[in-house]
This record gives structure tokens, C-alpha cells and sequence, in this order.
């Protein structure tokens, strides 16, 4: 039955690796800590998992780890660092500001849904919900403070963006319509960010894609896609600059003047004449 053995952990280590086929617990609790051997099982199954430490605290993972029944989040950050906590159709309880996954989270769809992912960074709680109206599969989610770097997007600008991306891999769902929502802090915002002009760079094998929103607010946003895979970069739209007509000289004698004009699309555009390369603006040509 579940938690047929319940390990508590409040603080030190545990040793030895828990096998046969029992169903196992895991309860933390007091200060910071890392996972250790209770998570490792040779055998049985590891039904639950519950963080209920102190205020402030954090559980480390020390490898990548997988949760069958029941993750319950109440008090205490648990660090993923370059490992994955997996929830394979495991039911979550809880998340929050004061209970969240930093770093990479993987749960399983069973016939689409709705699911939480409660992740974030040291920064704070920045919960992701993903729903895919039906299929099975896994998606794992993770985000980083600021904005995506060696590459630019050309239909969002990074100088007024939510200076934060979200990171996405997944099995089963290649050609998979799904709604996300993502929640960020109010101080990730650049001054410049305008959530009634809002778009979303998807950034995927070298290439970007732009996703449109259909609701935005201050601090959440929320878009529809297929396929959810790489990083998810918000800021306000800009519309790529483009010169359609060159301006065009002429012949004329000494004294006279010349008109010369371009028509150009783009953002905030301004113009600066030049002549064999030097700058022009305020000398007579």
C-alpha cells in the first residue's frame, strides 16, 4: 500500500539503498540538504515524495530522480542544478512561492490535460501551465533569468522584453497542438515592455519563429503552438526594417540642388545622410 515504509529525513545522510518491493515514502524536513540513497531504489517503488522544510531551504538533487504517485510541494525549493526531477504520472500537490522546482521539471500527459509546472530560479516562483487537448507524452520545462544570448530575433526586441527565457523538450508531441501560460516577476520587465504590443520568439535548431499572444498581462502571458520545443523569448514586437525605395541622385551644375528622399518601414526609424562613407548629416554634400 502506499508508504508502506515512510523515510524521514530532517537532517544528515542516509545510507544504504532501499529495495525489495515495497512502496516507499520520502519525507524532508529542517534546514537545506541534498538528496541522497533514499531516492535510489534497487527495488520497490517510490510512491511519495514530500518537501516540507524549513522557510528558506533548499533540497539539492544529487542525480536526476522520478516521483510515481505523489510530489507535495509545501515549504522549501527543491534545486535541480543539471539534473531532472520527474513526475511520471505522478499527482503534485502544492507549489508555490515558497515551494517550487529550480531547474528542469518532466511530467507526463496520459490523454492531454492540464498540468502545472511549478518552476522557477533562485529569483523566485515562475509556474508554467501547459494543455494539450488529448495524446500521451512528456514535457520538460525549465526557465533562466535574462534574455536569450548569440542570436537575435528580428520581430521582438530584447532591449524591451521580460528579461527571462523558457527552455522546452518533448516526447509524443511533435505535431501537437497545445496552450501555454507563463508567469514571470513584475521586475524581469524591461521599462520598455508593453504587454498590449507583446510577442514570443520561439527559437528552435538555429531558426526563430514568432508566436502571437491571445491574452497578455503585466506579469503573465498566454499563446498557442505546435510542437513545444526550445526557447521562448517575450518582448515587444518591432516591425523589421526595410528600405523599399533608395534614394536616387542626378546630374545638376555647381550651386544647385538635388532632392533625395527613401521610404523605409520599421520602428523609430531616423535618417543620416552620407557621402563616399562620411557622415553628412550637418555638411553640405
Amino acid at each position: 500500500s502506499l508508504g508502506s515504509v515512510v523515510i524521514n529525513r530532517s537532517g544528515g545522510s542516509f545510507s544504504g539503498t532501499p529495495g525489495g518491493s515495497t512502496h516507499y515514502s520520502v519525507n524532508y524536513t529542517g534546514a537545506s540538504k541534498s538528496t541522497g540513497t533514499e531516492l535510489a531504489l534497487s527495488g520497490g517503488t517510490l510512491r511519495r515524495v514530500t518537501v516540507n522544510m524549513n522557510s528558506g531551504a533548499n533540497l539539492t538533487l544529487d542525480a536526476s530522480r522520478t516521483v510515481s504517485d505523489t510530489l507535495v510541494l509545501t515549504s522549501g525549493v527543491v534545486n535541480t542544478g543539471t539534473f531532472t526531477l520527474t513526475l511520471n504520472g505522478a499527482v503534485l500537490t502544492g507549489g508555490s512561492s515558497s515551494s517550487y522546482i529550480s531547474g528542469k521539471l518532466q511530467r507526463r500527459f496520459t490523454s492531454g490535460g492540464n498540468l502545472l509546472f511549478p518552476i522557477g530560479t533562485a529569483s523566485g516562483y515562475l509556474p508554467v501551465t501547459i494543455n494539450y487537448a488529448s495524446g500521451t507524452g512528456t514535457v520538460t520545462a525549465s526557465t533562466t533569468n535574462g534574455d536569450i544570448t548569440g542570436t537575435t530575433p528580428n520581430q521582438i526586441n530584447l532591449s524591451n522584453s521580460v528579461n527571462r527565457f523558457w527552455s522546452f523538450t518533448n516526447s509524443g508531441f511533435s505535431a501537437a497542438t497545445y496552450t501555454a501560460t507563463f508567469n514571470w516577476l513584475t521586475a524581469d520587465r524591461d521599462g520598455g515592455y508593453d504587454e498590449t504590443n507583446a510577442g514570443i520568439g520561439n527559437y528552435v535548431s538555429s531558426a526563430w519563429s514568432y508566436l502571437t499572444p491571445t491574452t497578455s498581462g503585466a506579469a503573465s502571458l498566454t499563446f498557442s503552438g505546435t510542437n513545444l520545443s526550445g526557447d521562448f523569448q517575450i518582448a515587444k514586437k518591432c516591425t523589421p526594417t526595410a528600405i523599399s525605395i533608395q534614394p536616387v541622385g542626378g546630374s545638376i551644375c555647381p550651386g544647385q540642388s538635388v532632392p533625395l528622399s527613401v521610404t523605409a518601414t520599421g520602428d523609430d526609424l531616423t535618417y543620416q545622410w552620407y557621402k563616399d562613407g562620411s557622415d553628412r548629416k550637418s555638411t553640405r554634400l
